[in-house]
């Protein structure tokens, strides 16, 4: 290669920067391994279960489907046969409080549908108000007749269907049917700042918050009051899981209770409610599971996650009530809660606590991680690798593929599911990436390229090339010591992405640190010692050195080499300064000499090095002078002082 064709490619190489590992933080996915299946907590969606409970004891509800059209104002409609007679029904009221239904509006509301366009959903409405707070169910009945006019084509430009749910409950005096008309408008009630149906992005609905409010401090307050309904000691029973245990049911959503007992360590309640769920619930099924695994029936509980699995993927996941229960449960890690309220740990709505999908886990991503666990401690570990993957539990994954698979064995799962839709394609290129550094730490170069991800392709081709290059005994010996100083240009930059361990010793999960990677995820990887990477790299350079017929060239490999050692490995770092020493090279030798060790590097001592032309020994002898431009003569970076 040219001295052109080398700045060519360190200009599209050596100076794009390092190309960037997955990064590490406290927010790791915690493994399926080291803790079991206690890695994640099970969060319940509060608007889920209250949605299921509305349409259970209210399935006559009426909800309005669309917004109303807003009609144009005639000149004269004051004196609209309609509205004289909703004047008429206001001065009846007026006068007489006690009447709830005046005649006139009776007359109005039996005019032909045409004759009463502008004055019906007021009506209706303000006879519901009449009632609200004495007597919510008879009021429910004039907003649900209300509701049927608005679908039906009646105009409300007020909104005023909308806002019956809100009324419903607000104005109630009874608790308990504040409650149920409260859950009611959490199922079938619209955020006020909807637009065409949907919210504002990024902004919290004022309705769900004035609805969490509202729940919250109901049930903070008087929980045992709500006892006595079965729709109302369900809510109780949700955000107080301690009062399920004095309740029997019937329960709407008695296997997410189940799961919340267990969840909040209550398991005499959660095995009996789960003995009242339907057989095949896919949160019995997951609770069972847990429940064998925590008497030692390993076996069992990996039969119920698979079967779990298989009703998953065959769609059977339905509760009765017709929903998708696996989709309202999120987990997180075990003690992180989604919900700011800390007595209400457990549970959260999904418009005020969004959980975060890089961290959080679906059911079906936490059963593939928990069933990998289990294939794992049987010695499964092809079955793991691919439940580890499927399920997003990348470190568990990446421990099964570097310390319990066989390089021949971890290409061959790679080449079988190189395309398969069920692994998350991120899952896929990690898996990839990590079988190839496996394979270039073992030297096979060309086996290894088609295994790296497209950003890091050309370099590893420039590196395979120039590798064979430094290889090849036909070649001069200057044109070998080149090749064998740009492979330790190329890996002083991307050393750790070329030929790193994803977790021990070398920790590119983290980028290289790995003091930021969780204690007890740590793995026990001994195949090769720590900065084993940097080991390679010096001995390019210690090759270059010994190969290169300029001395310029042969002093700074000699340099590079030292560079790199002399911090982490000091003893191995002698062998270069020694070389650096009889070299003879002026002025440095001497002054090396008489400062007996390497002197701290500058700064940019990577790039300098890296992005030097071997084959133009002025330009080499510019980046010697730029390193070796300031020397610590006190000797306070010489080792042991």
């Amino acid at each position: 290669m040219d001295s052109n064709g080398f700045k060519k490619i360190a200009a599209t190489l050596f100076l794009s920067g390092f190309v960037s590992a997955y990064p590490c933080s406290e927010n790791l996915p915690p493994s399926y391994i080291d803790l079991q299946d206690a890695a994640y907590s099970a969060e319940l969606d509060v608007h889920f279960h209250l949605c299921a409970l509305a349409k259970h004891y209210f399935p006559d509800c009426v909800p309005v489907k669309r917004p109303a059209p807003a009609e144009r104002a005639d000149a004269g409609k004051g004196d609209m046969p309609e509205d004289r007679l909703f004047k008429a029904g206001w001065e009846t009221l007026r006068r007489n409080p006690e009447d709830r239904f005046p005649e006139s509006w009776k007359q109005l509301l039996a005019l032909p549908e045409s004759e009463r366009r502008r004055r019906t959903a007021q009506t209706l409405y303000l006879l519901g108000n009449l009632h609200a707070q004495d007597n919510p169910r008879k009021a429910y009945e004039w907003y649900q007749k209300l509701r049927s006019a608005v679908n039906g084509g009646i105009p409300d430009p007020l909104n005023l269907a909308e806002k019956s749910f809100r009324t419903n409950y607000f104005y109630a005096k009874d608790p308990v049917e504040r409650l149920r008309h409260l859950v009611l408008a959490a199922c079938y009630g619209k955020c006020p700042e909807t637009d065409e149906g949907r919210e504002a992005p990024r902004k919290v609905c004022s309705f769900r918050r004035e609805l969490w409010s509202e729940l919250g401090a109901m049930i903070r307050k008087h929980p045992r009051t709500f006892l006595e309904d079965p729709l109302t000691a369900e809510v109780a029973a949700l955000f107080r899981p301690d009062l399920i245990r004095k309740l029997h049911g019937p329960f709407v959503c008695g296997d997410l209770l189940a799961l919340r007992a267990f969840e909040r360590g209550d398991l005499d309640s959660s095995a009996r409610l789960l003995a009242g769920a339907e057989e095949n619930s896919p949160i019995r099924l997951y609770l069972e599971a847990r429940f064998a695994r925590r008497k030692g029936d390993y076996r069992k509980s990996a039969e119920l996650l698979g079967k779990w699995l298989e009703l998953y993927r065959e769609g059977k996941r339905k509760t009765s009530s017709g929903e998708f229960a696996v989709r309202s449960v999120v987990f997180t890690k075990s003690g992180c809660s989604l919900t700011a309220h800390p007595e209400w740990c457990g549970i959260y709505w999904p418009q005020m606590d969004a959980p975060d999908p890089v961290t959080a886990r679906g059911m079906q991503e936490v059963v593939r991680g928990q069933l990998g666990a289990l294939q794992c401690r049987n010695e499964l570990f092809l079955e793991a690798l691919y439940s580890f993957l499927v399920g997003n539990a990348w470190s568990d994954a990446a421990l099964i593929a570097e310390e319990h698979l066989s390089s021949a064995e971890l290409r061959k799962f790679a080449d079988a599911h190189e395309n398969n839709p069920q692994i998350p394609p991120l899952m896929t290129e990690k898996l990839r990436h990590l079988l190839a550094r496996r394979l270039m730490r073992e030297n096979r170069f060309a086996d290894a390229g088609r295994y790296f991800p497209p950003a890091l392709r050309e370099l590893h081709g420039v590196f395979a090339e120039t590798a064979a290059e430094a290889e090849n005994s036909t070649l001069d010996q200057e044109r070998r010591a080149a090749a064998c100083f740009r492979l330790g240009q190329i890996m002083l930059r991307h050393d750790i992405a070329l030929f790193g361990y994803e977790l021990a010793p070398d920790y590119f999960i983290c980028e290289g640190r790995y003091d930021t990677y969780p204690v007890k995820q740590h793995s026990e990887n001994t195949a090769l010692p720590r900065f084993h990477y940097r080991i390679r790299e010096a001995e390019y350079f210690r090759r270059a050195g010994k190969l290169a017929r300029n001395p310029e060239l042969r002093f700074l490999s000699y340099l590079a080499g030292g560079y790199v050692l002399r911090n982490r490995m000091p003893k191995q770092a002698e062998p270069f300064y020694r070389s650096l020493v009889r070299e003879g090279f002026l002025p440095y030798s001497p002054a090396l000499d008489r400062f007996r060790w390497i002197p701290a590097p500058p700064s940019d001592w990577k790039m300098l090095i890296a992005s030097c032309d071997a084959a133009d020994r002025d330009e080499v002898r510019l980046r010697i002078d730029r390193l070796l431009a300031v020397q610590n003569a006190s000797g306070r970076n010489a080792p042991g002082k």
